[in-house]
């Protein structure tokens, strides 16, 4: 490039292509704005440069192109070798902590007591690719209701495979994910009162269930953030002793925000942080064995925040 092709570059960026922007020197390039460079980011522009040519593309440029443009959009050869830099910079794996707070009724002396806390992790990359795990305790919480001692303690773990397949419509990517783990419930609530008004007080205990179920979610990723819409459904097998087995149906939404990174022992670390909210059905049904063939139902509305930590 001559010095008065590249005066005309800088000066006038938005008549020059795309492949005279990425011969422009480096500490030159620096004085055209990132979203002029972006705009002219089009999947036939890009798939005409060499690889050393989308290298020399600003990373401010592509950022500024992936907040429009799925990073995770593999079916579109340009943009896949435009944002293979950024795919890098995504998690092959996180594990993070997350805890909410009940957003139901705030009356109820039991649930209003509630706080949910979790371990979440997932890996996205490697030979263990699509495994996920999940733990969530509520633990003992007590209250007196006109008289009635309430008590609810609840955990459950699960261990799940991801298989990915692409998103329709405006999302990126789309997870079936096959679960198994364990339940564990002892709760005394309400669940429903007499035609006097009495509260009707029923005791469920259920422990080392078996949890088996499945999780669908979908994918909306961004280079700064990725929002998770999900739905789930577990049976929980009535183990030896037990009187009663559980359903739980849940749906909710994540949401991860990427924070800046940090070395740990030499070690590159980045946090991500999670809002998250979850609405979990729980249907209890009784044993034949114990002649209680009734139903019992319980409703957990959970709102929080969490801290991931993406490894590379």
């Amino acid at each position: 490039m001559t010095k008065e092709e590249l005066k005309q570059v800088i000066e006038k960026p938005h008549e020059a292509s795309l492949n005279q922007i990425t011969k422009v020197p480096a500490e030159e390039l620096v004085k055209i704005p990132p979203e002029v460079i972006a705009e002219k980011l089009d999947e036939a522009a890009i798939v005409s440069l060499d690889d050393n040519a989308v290298a020399a593309i600003p990373q401010a440029a592509v950022q500024e192109k992936a907040a429009d443009v799925s990073i995770f959009d593999s079916t579109d050869p340009g943009m896949a070798k435009l944002f293979s830099s950024l795919k890098q910079s995504t998690p092959a794996a996180y594990v993070g902590m997350r805890a909410g707070i009940s957003v139901a009724d705030r009356s109820n002396p039991l649930t209003s007591k509630m706080l949910m806390i979790g371990l979440i992790g997932e890996i996205r990359e490697g030979m263990f690719e699509g495994v996920r795990i999940l733990y969530e305790k509520v633990p003992h919480v007590s209250a007196n209701m006109d008289g009635y001692n309430l008590s609810l303690d609840y955990s459950r773990a699960l261990l799940g495979y991801a298989f990915q397949m692409p998103a329709p419509f405006l999302f990126d990517l789309v997870h079936i994910t096959p679960r198994l783990g364990r339940f564990d419930l002892d709760v005394t609530a309400p669940i429903g009162t007499f035609d006097d008004g009495t509260p009707i007080v029923h005791t469920i205990k259920i422990h080392r269930a078996t949890d088996i179920g499945v999780a669908v979610d979908t994918e909306f990723a961004r280079y700064f953030y990725l929002l998770r819409f999900w739905a789930a459904h577990e049976i929980s097998l009535s183990s030896p002793g037990s009187e009663y087995s559980a359903a739980v149906t849940g749906v909710g939404v994540d949401c991860y925000i990427k924070g800046g990174s940090f070395n740990f022992f030499g070690r590159k670390l980045s946090p991500s942080y999670l809002a998250f909210f979850a609405y979990e059905s729980i249907l209890f049904k009784g044993s034949k064995e114990q002649n209680s063939g009734s139903e019992v139902a319980l409703a957990l509305q959970v709102a929080g925040l969490g801290l991931t930590i993406d490894l590379k």
